[in-house]
C-alpha cells in the first residue's frame, strides 16, 4: 500500500511540474522587438498548403507586430503603407480604419512583443486562421506599460503575397 501511495505522489508531482513548466514558458516568454518577427523571402514564396505550423505562427506574429507597431509610428502615410501591405483588397478599408484608431503620435516608444496560446484554428489549402494572445510592452510617459490583445485572423495568399482577409481583435 505504501509503495502505491509513493507512486501516486510521484505521478501527481510529475504532472504538477509539467503544467508549471508549460505555464512558465508562456507566462515568462521574453519580449522581442518588431525586427525579430520579420518573415523571410523563402517563407513569403510558399503557398498556404505548404506551410508548417511554425511557419503559420511566424506569419501571424508578423501581421500582429506590424499592426501594433502603429502605436509607435509618427507619420500617417506610414500607417497607410502598412495597411496596404498587410490587408487583403476586401479588408483594406476596415483594416486601415483599425490602424488609424491605434494612431497616437509621440505616445509610445520602445515597443516589444510576445505571444501565447498560439494556435491554428482553421486551415484549408487557400487560407488559415491564426489565433493568439499578443502582449505589447512600451514606454508611455516615462513608464513601461503592457497590454494584451486577443487576435483571430484569417490569412490568405493574394497576388502571391500573404494578407489578412478578416480579423477579430479585442483587448483582454
Amino acid at each position: 500500500m505504501r509503495k502505491k501511495n509513493k507512486k501516486m505522489a510521484m505521478w501527481i508531482l510529475f504532472v504538477c511540474v509539467l503544467f508549471l513548466g508549460m505555464y512558465k514558458i508562456q507566462a515568462f516568454a521574453k519580449f522581442k522587438q518588431k525586427s525579430e518577427y520579420q518573415i523571410s523571402e523563402e517563407l513569403k514564396g510558399k503557398e498556404v498548403k505548404q506551410l508548417t505550423f511554425d511557419e503559420k505562427k511566424k506569419i501571424g506574429e508578423y501581421f500582429i507586430t506590424a499592426q501594433l507597431s502603429v502605436f509607435e509610428i509618427q507619420d500617417k502615410e506610414e500607417i497607410k503603407k502598412i495597411g496596404m501591405e498587410i490587408f487583403s483588397e476586401d479588408h483594406i478599408e476596415s483594416g486601415y480604419g483599425q490602424l488609424i484608431r491605434n494612431y497616437y503620435p509621440n505616445r509610445f516608444h520602445t515597443l516589444e512583443y510576445k505571444f501565447s496560446n498560439e494556435e491554428i484554428c482553421e486551415e484549408s489549402d487557400e487560407s488559415f486562421t491564426y489565433c493568439a494572445i499578443a502582449y505589447v510592452s512600451g514606454i508611455e510617459n516615462g513608464k513601461r506599460d503592457e497590454m494584451s490583445l486577443n487576435y483571430e485572423m484569417k490569412i490568405v495568399k493574394e497576388k502571391h503575397t500573404f494578407k489578412i482577409a478578416e480579423q477579430r481583435q479585442y483587448v483582454e
